[in-house]
C-alpha cells in the first residue's frame, strides 16, 4: 500500500543514559500508532518510558525519583 494508515510497533531497551548532572539505568521504550503515516512521517503516537532507577546529582530531588519511574504519552506527530 501507500503506508499512510500503518500500524507502527517500537521497542528499544537500553542499559543505561547518562548526562553531566543524571543516569537512568534499565529503560524500556515502547510506540504505537494503528494509523501512522510513513511518507509524510504524521500521524496518532502512544507510548511508555519505564527507567528502573534514576540517579541525580541533586540530593533535594534525587528522593523523589526513588524506584521504578514510568511516563506514559500519547498525541500526535
Amino acid at each position: 500500500g501507500q503506508g499512510t494508515q500503518s500500524t507502527l510497533n517500537i521497542s528499544a531497551t537500553l542499559p543505561s543514559v547518562a548526562t553531566n548532572l543524571a543516569k537512568a539505568e534499565d529503560i524500556a521504550l515502547a510506540l504505537h500508532s494503528d494509523a501512522f503515516d510513513l511518507k509524510g512521517r504524521t500521524g496518532p503516537i502512544s507510548g511508555t518510558v519505564t527507567a528502573d532507577k534514576i540517579g541525580l546529582d541533586n540530593p533535594t530531588i534525587a528522593p523523589l525519583l526513588a524506584g521504578k519511574i514510568t511516563a506514559k504519552v500519547a498525541g500526535d506527530l
